[in-house]
C-alpha cells in the first residue's frame, strides 16, 4: 500500500512479528473500546436533542443553548466511530493510503470544530447566565440577537479548525492509525497548537470562572439574606440555582477531562513526539496514562448527556417517560 514514512516510522518498520502482533491486538481493542464510547455518546446527545427540542417547557435560553452543546457533542462523538470503521475495514481492504488519510483528515476536522464549539457554547451559556442573574435589567441575549452570536460562534469553529487538516494523518505502521503528526510541519503545528490552547480552553476558562464566581456569590448573598429575613428562596431562585447547578457539573466535566489532554498537546507540539510513542512507551505507566487521558477525553459526550439526564428534572422526565415501555429504572435527578 503506498505511504509517506518519515524517520520515525522507518525507526518503527524494525518492529518483530511478536511487536506487530501485540501492535494490532492492542489497536484492535483500542478501536473497539473508542468506536463504543463513540456509539454511546452518539445515541446519547441525539436523545437529549428530541427532548429539548420536543418540550415545550425547554424553550428557554439555556436550554437553546444546551442543544447546542449536544450537537457538538454529536460531532466529537463521530470522530471515532468514522477512525474505527476506517482502520477495521477499509485499511485491511487495501483501500488507497490517500483515501484514509483523507477520511482520518475529515474526522480530525469535525472532532476539533465539535471540540472548539463545545468551548464556545460554555462560555457564552456563563456570559448569558451573568447577564440574567447579576445584569437582569439590561437586555437580554434572546431572540434575533442569541442567534446571529451562535452563528457566528459557529463559523469562527469552521474556520478555526481547518489548519488541522494539515497536520492529521495516517500512520502505516501502527496499522493506519489516525493521528495528529506534528513533524509535517513543526512550526506550524507549534503556533497553531499555542492558538488552539488558549483559543478553545484558557480563554474559555478564565471567562466561565469569572462569570459563575460573581454568579454564585450572589446566590449565597440571595441565601443568607433570605435566613436573615426567616424567608425561602422564591421558585425563580431555586429554577435558577438548579440550572446554574446543572451548567456548573458539565463546565467542570469539560475543563477537568480536557486538562490533561490540554497538557499532553503541548507535550506533543513542543517535543515533536508522537501519540503512538506514548501508547506503546517501554513505561507502562506512561502508556497507560496516555490511554487513560485519551478515554476520559472520548467519554465527555457520555458524561454530559448523563449529567443532562439526571441534574434536569424536565429531561430526566422525559427520557423516563420514553423509555417507561423498556422497563428501566433511573436514578432520581439530584
Amino acid at each position: 500500500m503506498p505511504a509517506v514514512f518519515n524517520s520515525r516510522d522507518l525507526r518503527s518498520a524494525n518492529l518483530s512479528q511478536n511487536d506487530s502482533l501485540n501492535i494490532l491486538e492492542f489497536y484492535n481493542f483500542h478501536v473497539s473500546v473508542f468506536t463504543t464510547l463513540g456509539i454511546i455518546g452518539l445515541f446519547t446527545n441525539i436523545l437529549v436533542i428530541k427532548i429539548v427540542y420536543r418540550n415545550s417547557k425547554l424553550k428557554n435560553t439555556p436550554s437553546f443553548l444546551i442543544l447546542h452543546l449536544a450537537i457538538a457533542d454529536i460531532l466529537s462523538s463521530g470522530q471515532p466511530i468514522v477512525i474505527g470503521f476506517a482502520l477495521m475495514y477499509l485499511a485491511p481492504l487495501n483501500w488507497p493510503h490517500q483515501s484514509i488519510m483523507m477520511i482520518c483528515r475529515l474526522a480530525f476536522y469535525w472532532w476539533l470544530v465539535g471540540y472548539s464549539l463545545s468551548a464556545a457554547m460554555l462560555t457564552l451559556i456563563s456570559i448569558e447566565r451573568y447577564r440574567a442573574i447579576i445584569q437582569p435589567i439590561k437586555l437580554r441575549l434572546a431572540g434575533r440577537r442569541l442567534n446571529y452570536i451562535i452563528l457566528s460562534l459557529w463559523i469562527a469553529c469552521f474556520i478555526i479548525s481547518l489548519p488541522i487538516t494539515l497536520l492529521a494523518d495516517v500512520d502505516p505502521i501502527y496499522y493506519f492509525d489516525c493521528q495528529v503528526e506534528v513533524d509535517l510541519y513543526p512550526t506550524f503545528a507549534d503556533i497553531y497548537f499555542t492558538i488552539i490552547t488558549v483559543a478553545v480552553y484558557f480563554l474559555p476558562l478564565v471567562i466561565i470562572s469569572i462569570c459563575y464566581t460573581c454568579i454564585i456569590r450572589k446566590f449565597r448573598r440571595d441565601t443568607k439574606i433570605a435566613l436573615q429575613l426567616n424567608r425561602k428562596l422564591t421558585v425563580n431562585q431555586l429554577l435558577k440555582k438548579k440550572i446554574m447547578r446543572m451548567l456548573i457539573l458539565v463546565t467542570a466535566n469539560f475543563m477537568l477531562s480536557s486538562l490533561p489532554w490540554i497538557v499532553s498537546l503541548v507535550v506533543i507540539a513542543y517535543n515533536d513526539i508522537s501519540p503512538n510513542d506514548f501508547y506503546h512507551s517501554e513505561n507502562n505507566l506512561l502508556a497507560a496514562a496516555a490511554i487513560i487521558i485519551k478515554v476520559l477525553f472520548s467519554l465527555l459526550p457520555v458524561t454530559n448527556s448523563l449529567i443532562y439526564f439526571l441534574t434536569n428534572p424536565t429531561i430526566h422526565q422525559e427520557l423516563k417517560r420514553w423509555f417507561t415501555k423498556r422497563k428501566i429504572v433511573f436514578v432520581r435527578p439530584v
